[in-house]
């Protein structure tokens, strides 16, 4: 979707990253000038800071972003494998942090997955890339296309059906992101898109600690509790991810085993019922775009 550079901002002389983004059909450009000016509303340390946007002389929209130091956690997975879990714990709480400033701000980023997470040298986490992003607004009104922006490998099951999308989604990824940085590999894998996308719509998500020995069983049961397949049965918003992550592990383990199998404390919103979840086959048959 795009191409980003290093540069440099000659007015206030300093480093800064330039996303190019190639024109995804009508309407493109000014949903992502939309998008932009949201995500300029959205203050926070663990989401990346825009400066600025426009239109090149191409036609082609673009972000100027502040410039990081540090790699994302793809890379960190390439070099390490996997990482410990109490440094899984710490990122996924950042992450969940940012995506609930930015779920407060009105947008719904689908594409959270580890090459979308960068940690900073100081041992900050930032959340990148909102090319896909969509106003929760405007996601319901362009709800049913049949383009299905994403990575499979992290995607909700309602957004590879096709169906209306909300912050949940972004839960889902995060849950599966996480499962992805404890055990080293994504949860769901395939030969082909359409493959893991169909995993993610039929099969139960894979116990972690068949992948990796000496995983916490609190985190686990958040893992699970984040990747419910049904929107209704999952944790219900980032914030209560967070929440749940700032809690010092004994009383996050005694919350997991309390409510292993059932709904949490008062105080979250999901639901107790695990729905039958409607497979949407047909709507896998559209184009399916992996970045």
């Amino acid at each position: 979707m795009g191409a980003v550079y290093r540069a440099r901002d000659p007015v206030l002389d300093r480093a800064v990253a330039i996303k190019l983004l190639t024109a995804q059909g009508p309407g493109f450009v000014s949903r992502i000038q939309r998008e932009a000016r949201a995500l300029a509303k959205v203050s926070h340390p663990n989401v990346v800071q825009i400066h600025d946007s426009g239109i090149d002389p191409n036609g082609a929209p673009y972000f100027v972003m502040e410039h990081l130091h540090g790699r994302s956690l793809d890379a960190l997975l390439e070099e390490r494998g996997r990482l410990p879990h109490q440094q899984v714990r710490e990122l996924v709480r950042q992450a969940a942090q940012g995506l609930s400033a930015a779920h407060a701000a009105g947008l719904i980023h689908r594409d959270i997955k580890p090459a979308n997470l960068f940690l900073e040298n100081n041992g900050n986490l930032k959340i990148l890339d909102f090319g896909i992003a969509r106003s929760v607004e405007q996601n319901a009104a362009e709800s049913g296309d049949v383009r299905v922006l994403g990575t499979p490998y992290y995607m909700a099951p309602e957004l590879l059906n096709a169906e209306p999308v909300d912050l949940r989604a972004d839960v889902y990824a995060l849950g599966l992101t996480a499962f992805h940085l404890l055990t080293g590999r994504p949860p769901f894998i395939s030969d082909t898109p359409f493959g893991v996308a169909s995993m993610q719509l039929t099969e139960p998500l894979p116990d972690p600690r068949t992948l990796a020995a000496g995983l916490p069983e609190d985190l686990c049961w958040l893992i699970e509790r984040m990747a419910e397949k049904d929107r209704s049965t999952r944790l219900q918003s980032c914030d209560e991810v967070a929440r749940l992550l700032a809690l010092p592990p004994p009383e996050l383990s005694a919350l997991s085993q309390s409510t292993s199998h059932a709904a949490l404390p008062a105080r979250s919103p999901w639901i107790l019922a695990i729905a039958a979840l409607l497979l949407g086959a047909l709507a896998l048959a559209g184009a399916l775009l992996v970045r």
